[in-house]
C-alpha cells in the first residue's frame, strides 16, 4: 500500500536489486544493489543514496517509513 510521502520499494530484477525513494514532488536516486545484501550494505545505500537526497525530496522534514524488507530492522544501529 501507498502512503502519502515518501516511500520505498525494493524490485527484485533477475540477481540484482533496485532500490528507489520518492517523494510527491519528485524522484530520487536509484540505486542497484546485488542480490545478496546484508544489513550493513542496505545501511550503506541509504547513507549514499537516500541522505543527499532527503532535503531536496522534504523540504527539510520527512518521515522514514520502511518497507517490507527484512534488511530494514529498527533495533540494528549503525556508529
Amino acid at each position: 500500500m501507498n502512503y502519502p510521502g515518501s516511500q520505498s520499494d525494493n524490485l527484485v530484477v533477475g540477481s540484482e536489486k533496485i532500490w528507489g525513494s520518492f517523494a510527491a514532488n519528485r524522484i530520487a536516486t536509484v540505486a542497484y544493489l546485488k542480490a545478496k545484501t546484508n544489513l550493513e550494505d542496505y545501511q550503506d545505500v541509504l547513507a549514499e543514496n537516500l541522505l543527499p537526497d532527503v532535503s531536496l525530496i522534504t523540504f527539510g522534514e520527512y518521515i522514514f517509513q520502511r518497507g517490507n524488507a527484512s534488511l530494514q530492522n529498527p533495533s540494528f544501529k549503525k556508529s
